[in-house]
């Protein structure tokens, strides 16, 4: 008798597998596909959108440095122009000031 039983369970068991199976196998199989490759494709898109971020990022950063590289390269000559005339002037004025003294 419990031969029997187990013998069923067993059938049953094997039956299941197959009928069960089969149809998730059906079913399932085409939306696991799909799932997968809508995520391939999200993350790709991901990808590509954080790509083209870097990149306005990149080129903002480099216009900024240039910015501000070329005011630090203007600043410098700007002042060095500003004290030789304001030496020529001194220089000048000393030049005046010893004709007077004489």
């Amino acid at each position: 008798m419990n031969n029997k039983k187990f013998l069923y369970g067993v059938g049953v068991g094997v039956l299941g597998y197959n009928i069960i199976y089969s149809l998730i196998k059906d079913k399932l199989h085409p939306m696991a596909v799909n799932i997968a490759a809508g995520a391939i494709s999200m993350g790709s898109a991901t990808k590509s959108f954080i790509e083209d971020v870097n990149e306005k990022a990149m080129t903002h950063r480099e216009e900024r440095f240039k910015r501000v590289a070329s005011s630090f390269d203007t600043k410098p000559i700007k002042r060095n122009e500003q004290m030789s005339e304001n030496i020529q002037t001194l220089k000048k004025q000393l030049t005046e000031l010893k004709n007077k003294i004489k």
